[in-house]
C-alpha cells in the first residue's frame, strides 16, 4: 500500500467507491463526498490495485480556518495507517489559518492520536470534539480552551 497524492477530477470515482465502502465507519466521518473533493489537499490510501482504503486532506472554510479529516476503511485500522495520513494532512503548508478537526466524543482512541499530533480541544459537546492545532498564536487559543473546557476532554 501507498500513499498518493488525488486529483479529485481525475479520482472521483474511486473516492466515491471509497466512501460507499465505508458502511459503519460513514456514520462518524462528518465530511460530505462533495466537500471532500473540493478540499485544496487530498491524499489517499491505495491498494497495489488502485482502490482507495483511507482519504485524508484539507478543505478551506472561508478566509479564516481549514478542516482537516481522516478516514481509514475499518479492514485497515490498527496498523499506523491513520496516523501516517494524519501526519501528512496536518503537516500541509496552509499558511497562518487554523486547522480544526471534529471527532465523536465517545471516540477515545483518535482524540489520543490527534494529542499525540500537536492537537489540542478549544470545545467539547456530547456528541463531538472540537480540536485545533497548536501552532502559533493557536497554541494561545488552545491553552486558553482547555482552561475553560477544564479536564472534560
Amino acid at each position: 500500500m501507498q500513499i498518493v497524492q488525488l486529483d479529485p477530477k481525475f479520482r472521483a470515482g474511486a473516492i466515491q467507491a471509497f466512501y460507499e465502502g465505508l458502511g459503519s465507519e460513514l456514520s462518524g466521518f462528518e465530511l460530505p463526498l462533495e466537500a471532500a473533493l473540493k478540499s485544496f489537499a487530498l491524499w489517499g490510501l491505495e491498494t497495489e490495485g488502485g482502490e482507495i482504503v483511507g482519504l485524508t486532506g484539507l478543505r478551506r472554510k472561508g478566509y479564516f480556518f481549514d478542516i482537516f479529516f481522516v478516514v481509514v476503511h475499518r479492514n485497515h485500522q490498527g496498523v499506523g495507517w491513520g496516523r501516517k495520513l494524519s501526519e501528512l494532512g496536518l503537516n500541509t503548508k496552509n499558511g497562518l489559518r487554523p486547522v480544526l478537526l471534529s471527532v465523536k466524543a465517545d471516540n477515545r482512541k483518535a482524540r489520543d492520536l490527534y494529542r499525540s499530533l500537536n492537537m489540542g480541544v478549544v470545545l467539547c459537546t456530547p456528541v463531538c470534539v472540537i480540536m485545533l492545532k497548536k501552532v502559533g498564536f493557536w497554541r494561545w487559543l488552545t491553552l486558553l480552551a482547555q482552561l475553560w473546557v477544564g479536564r472534560q476532554n
